[in-house]
């Protein structure tokens, strides 16, 4: 208990005293960036993930729970860093194959208004964790009829990969940043070194308290 204690001020400390840092934020045409939340927000939280990590699964459904507690302070922008070469320069070998793929799907689905939607869809697929890499390609693509979009469009919009420069570029910004793995988190331009629910929580108690 003392040693998680430690751990839980440590990370809360290091968020408090770290170098504050502006991310670009892309408002609109191919580069855009999406948020969920308040322009005006107090909270501004920049997550940058990985469709196919476990981590940012599991994340995803903490910070849905812990935002609910905090309604209309908190703004979310999502950044990707696939950990899969196929989008991602940084990345030498084959890891997460379908994370490229699920990353395109959710930004062609953004194309028809439903970038949120299509993140939710694709952080609940179950053969995103435990398919085939087949099993997972065949689920996003399945995703374009289970969220009502116009699917040659869809279609149209994912193999041609135009949206490939811009999870590149997110993920050459993350390395800018330090990112090397998923989820990273920024909140209010400071780093969070622990992906923690509990001390994501203290962090945004203080914030609202003392207007930091």
């Amino acid at each position: 208990k003392q040693q998680e204690s430690l751990v839980f001020d440590s990370a809360v400390d290091g968020w408090r005293n770290g170098e504050k840092v502006d991310i670009p934020f892309v408002e609109r045409g191919l580069e855009r960036d999406y948020a969920r939340g308040p322009d005006t927000a107090p909270i501004t939280v920049v997550e940058y993930s990985d469709l196919e990590c476990p981590a940012c699964r599991k994340f995803y459904s903490d910070f849905e729970e812990l935002a609910a507690r905090f309604p209309g302070k908190i703004r979310l922008v999502f950044k990707n860093f696939p950990l899969d070469d196929d989008c991602n320069p940084l990345i030498d070998r084959r890891f997460h194959e379908s994370a490229c793929r699920a990353a395109m799907f959710a930004r062609c689905a953004g194309e028809q208004g439903k970038f949120w939607e299509a993140l939710d869809y694709l952080f609940r697929l179950p053969e995103m964790e435990s398919g085939s890499a087949q099993e997972a390609r065949s689920g996003i693509d399945s995703g374009g009829a289970a969220l009502d979009l116009d699917e040659v469009a869809l279609k149209e919009c994912v193999d041609s990969r135009r949206h490939a420069p811009k999870l590149a570029s997110d993920a050459r910004e993350g390395e800018r940043l330090g990112v090397e793995g998923t989820p990273s988190l920024w909140v209010n331009g400071r780093r969070l070194e622990i992906v923690n629910i509990s001390i994501l929580e203290s962090i945004f108690r203080e914030i609202l308290e003392k207007g930091k």
